[in-house]
């Protein structure tokens, strides 16, 4: 039998085209930028709005309080001497000397004893409790619980609003306690909200945001009460 040959012509080889896999992480990390621009977006207009403290909520939900600072209350709060007698350098005045005590002490006695419904002397007693005594855990509550019933009696709201933030500021001191910076900066943006241009509210504001270690935010903020 004749030997058949086959002959296989030389079919050049065309590539086959391979499936492009789409850059899954690139994607990804172009939605995170995104996303993070929109909502850094809306936190810089909702601060120059006025501090709006829906703003912040979420991103302060979970911080701890990590830095200690005073803040300011709706009186200037200094201390000065309690006697008109010349002080020699080394020596202290005499508690006995301060007679402004004596009035004090009957204030603070009737607001302790939820006597008072005048919401100013609920006021003045719960600065000095706050103030008065060392900033102590039990006297930022007792502050904040009278602050608190003055704000229900008094049209004059802004002092009050801001002195609590300060009571809950100083009480989150004490206690280490998030809540009570998350109530100290909502006192004081509705504070700032009601009186832009009050510097205490603004710098509780700020002190609570740094505190917090929302940075980007207080140094807006900071940047606002200077």
């Amino acid at each position: 039998m004749a030997a058949c040959r086959l002959r296989i012509r030389d079919v050049p080889m065309r590539p086959t085209p391979l499936r492009q896999r789409p850059n899954i992480v690139s994607k990804r990390w172009l939605l995170f930028v995104l996303v993070g621009i929109v909502i850094l977006g809306a936190m810089l207009f909702a601060t120059r709005r006025g501090l709006s403290h829906t703003s912040v909520m979420g991103e302060i939900a979970a911080a701890r309080p990590a830095r200690i600072h005073t803040p300011l209350f709706s009186i200037p709060i200094e201390h000065r001497p309690c006697s008109r007698l010349p002080q020699k350098p080394g020596e202290t005045v005499p508690r006995e000397s301060c007679a402004a005590d004596a009035g004090l002490g009957g204030l603070e006695r009737l607001a302790r004893a939820g006597e008072s419904s005048d919401p100013d002397s609920l006021h003045a007693s719960a600065l000095l409790a706050v103030v008065g005594e060392d900033g102590t855990e039990q006297a930022a509550s007792a502050a904040i619980a009278r602050l608190s019933r003055a704000l229900r009696l008094s049209r004059q709201r802004v002092p009050l609003l801001v002195d609590l933030s300060g009571a809950h500021l100083v009480r989150a001191q004490r206690t280490q306690n998030p809540r009570d910076l998350l109530e100290g900066l909502n006192y004081a943006l509705e504070a700032a909200a009601a009186e832009p241009r009050n510097a205490a509210a603004r710098f509780n504001a700020a002190l609570a945001l740094q505190t917090l270690g929302v940075d980007e935010q207080a140094e807006i903020a900071w940047t606002e009460y200077l």
